[in-house]
């Protein structure tokens, strides 16, 4: 028999339970202006990271914790979210280089660039939102994040540096838009599943190396894009009947905490026309989802969630548990019995 006491046990579970929990809220500046403080910050003991101020973010470069390459910047790797406030004109290189457990960011019309490196390695972000303010996305900005499954490139782009997505693994479609003129070496290296370009009209320069297999390219019919697919060999679909080609999914289900939201985004292609989301739940009682397909756990239960758009539709099962914080022991030692 093994005598293992009570109080050692509570330790060992709790230590468990909260290993990797964002660090105790703290705040700094960030700014790249002046002396810096032109940009805030402020860390939340939830993991929230909210960035406030007007002008550019400083650029980081990266230390090692445990024998790993993560962030400079002071708010750590321990990062769950990030809210960029209006103002922020742009996102440093680095600032979320391998934060690891990243899984949400919102990025304001202010922004108007993405740094290199800036979310490289963040594998726990499932789609980015870029928006119409960016004009440039920097070199690796988004490199290794596996479980990206969504971008959405908006028509302000212009430049979308070298190996900016390269292995990104989940990525299975992306459109170009006519305003990007330039594409770096390796933009889409690595990116094994993406079967699915959309190229409308317009056909940027491109580096070497951009994509890793031969996609099928969706273009309008002779279209620059169009010309340009038949030179290279890459096979082609017309989008000039964007209805018969609709297509909706969704890569993962997974399990949401009782209590916490969760944005799903549905791979919907062709998508560059911005079309409109139903969204559905089997239980809304357990799992509720809002228009903007906004998922929140309200009680135990397995659900289905739909989107439709059109004539198409695709579905995802979410598991809703409570989740274990800690608990405490009535007895002084417990007894376990080997057998």
């Amino acid at each position: 028999m093994k005598k293992v006491y009570g109080a050692l046990l509570v330790l060992a579970v709790c230590a468990a339970v909260f290993a990797g929990a964002a660090c105790a809220a703290s705040s700094g500046y960030c700014g790249g202006e002046g002396d810096g403080t032109n940009l805030t910050w402020t860390l939340d003991d939830e993991g929230v990271l909210t960035i406030n101020g007007t002008g550019y973010m400083k650029s980081f470069s990266y230390t090692y914790v445990d024998g790993n390459p993560v962030t400079s910047a002071p708010w750590g790797a321990g990062v769950r979210q990030v809210i960029i406030n209006k103002g922020v004109t742009s996102i440093g290189s680095r600032a979320f280089y391998n934060c690891t457990g990243l899984t949400s960011v919102t990025i304001p019309d202010s922004v108007t660039s993405i740094g290199s490196y800036a979310f490289s390695g963040c594998t726990g972000l499932t789609s980015v939102t870029i928006p119409d303010g960016v004009t440039s996305i920097g070199s690796n900005a988004f490199y290794n994040c596996t479980r990206l499954t969504s971008v959405t490139i908006p028509d302000s782009v212009t430049s979308i540096g070298g190996g900016a997505f390269e292995g990104c693994t989940g990525l299975t479609s992306v459109t170009i838009p006519d305003s990007v003129t330039n594409i770096g070496d390796g933009a889409f290296s690595g990116c094994r599943n993406l079967g699915r370009v959309v190229i409308p009209n317009s056909v940027p320069t491109f580096g070497t190396d951009v994509f890793f297999t031969i996609p099928t390219i969706y273009c309008y019919e002779e279209s620059d894009a169009d010309f340009w697919a038949y030179e290279m060999g890459y096979p082609t679909v017309y989008l000039d009947d964007i209805d018969a080609i609709r297509t909706i999914s969704f890569r993962f289900s997974f399990r949401l905490p009782c209590g916490e939201s969760r944005t799903l985004v549905a791979d919907v292609f062709p998508n560059h026309d911005n079309p409109t989301i139903t969204w559905s739940s089997s239980n809304p009682d357990a799992v509720s989802v809002d228009e903007n397909g906004v998922l929140t756990a309200l009680a135990p239960g397995v659900v289905v969630i739909t989107a439709t758009v059109g004539g198409a539709s695709a579905s995802v099962t979410v598991m809703a548990y409570i989740g274990l914080e800690a608990f405490e022991l009535s007895e002084s030692e417990i007894w376990m019995i080997n057998r």
